[in-house]
């Protein structure tokens, strides 16, 4: 392949990458999620990639345990959330981000009450959690693909995601 073709292919993959990137960060804004956190773990950490995952498994399911108890549980009830899992721009950073729907103010503060609990005593390493309300104006609904770039692979977590429509 010539040169030319290459930068002509690179310039075709950067534009369809871009456009990806906007129409996923339009359908999320339109989703309404109220809070957008930040999970991070210990500078020094020896989880792997695998092991973090795990973590943030468990850290989820917690969470949709302590919302909507068992019997919510087993009916299908689920946090809605969109989870994110990057690497940093070292590609040694791992953490993880996350978008997510409350049903009424009362829970919103209880996600993040039992969000920080379950975080810092629970998970094996853990640094800091980070969650704040997510506003229009705050224009962080491309911030979980913003590593896209860099990586061959998605870094969303479908396995983690639960949306209800």
């Amino acid at each position: 392949m010539t040169q030319k073709n290459q930068q002509a292919l690179d310039y075709e993959t950067h534009r369809r990458i871009s456009e990806y990137k906007k129409a996923l960060a339009g359908w999320q804004k339109e989703q309404n999620f109220c809070l957008f956190g930040t999970l991070t773990w210990k500078y020094k950490s020896g989880l792997n990639e695998a092991q973090r995952k795990r973590a943030l498994a468990r850290f989820f399911n917690a969470l949709d345990r302590k919302i909507y108890k068992g019997k919510g549980i087993k009916r299908g009830k689920r946090i809605e959330r969109l989870v994110f899992f990057e690497k940093g721009r070292s590609r040694e950073n791992l953490h993880a981000h996350f978008f997510c729907k409350s049903e009424n103010l009362k829970q919103t503060k209880q996600i993040i009450l039992e969000a920080h609990r379950f975080w810092m005593n629970e998970v094996d390493d853990a640094a800091e959690i980070a969650i704040d309300t997510n506003s229009f104006g705050d224009d962080r609904h491309g911030y979980g693909i913003k590593e896209y770039w860099l990586d061959d692979n998605e870094q969303l977590l479908t396995q983690l995601c639960h949306l209800t429509h």
